[in-house]
């Protein structure tokens, strides 16, 4: 098709071709239909839509094949938290799943998890349907009578395509951090803390190398 613009709306103008109309493939009919419908800016948008999928899923291949050194975290299965399953997001594969599911960057960050203490997580339904992306950052904040005081922030948490995650999904956040601090000593989060950095030195090493 050839696309004309004329008096403030776009035209549409066959273009004349000599052989034999061919016959659309079966179950192509309705994509026909609604590129004769669409105007040229839809068009344009699907097309660079159909190619960002298209990347985000070889690149979800590509990860799935090699999922990284695992990240370290003291909870790695799924925790109930208010109704809500809590998925720790503990390596590459399942980072670039996450955000190709959500539409957000989640599933460039793994190399940034390896040199710090910064988790990823997704919140679930009970079905497996994602609610919300968030990640925290585990740091040491000083000591108080002898004892190391651990800190836990969260740094971002996004809906589906980066839109606000709701209150619900911020209540669950907000338990789960409550949970961890509570729970902090009997899950060894201090020492994870010190090992982590550890770990992320030798990473810097070997990258430098």
């Amino acid at each position: 098709l050839l696309f004309r613009s004329g008096e403030g709306r776009h035209e549409r103008a066959g273009v004349c071709d000599q052989r034999r109309p061919r016959t659309p493939e079966p179950g192509n009919e309705q994509i026909i239909v609604e590129v004769l419908r669409s105007t040229p800016a839809r068009l344009l948008s699907a097309a660079r839509h159909w190619k960002q999928a298209e990347l985000c899923e070889a690149i979800a291949r590509q990860a799935a094949h090699s999922k990284g050194t695992p990240l370290e975290f003291p909870l790695r299965d799924p925790l109930l938290m208010r109704g809500y399953l809590i998925h720790p997001l503990l390596d590459q594969a399942a980072m670039v799943m996450e955000g190709l599911a959500m539409h957000n960057c989640v599933g460039k960050l793994y190399h940034q998890c390896r040199v710090s203490s910064q988790r990823m997580f997704s919140i679930r339904d009970q079905t497996g349907n994602r609610l919300s992306t968030f990640d925290l950052s585990f740091n040491v904040a000083g000591e108080q009578d002898g004892v190391d005081i651990l800190d836990i922030a969260v740094n971002d948490h996004r809906g589906r395509a980066n839109r606000d995650p709701g209150r619900e999904a911020q209540e669950v956040v907000g338990a789960f951090v409550a949970y961890l601090k509570e729970k902090a000593e009997c899950l060894q989060l201090r020492e994870f803390v010190m090992m982590n950095a550890d770990s992320a030195h030798e990473v810097l090493i070997e990258v430098w190398s």
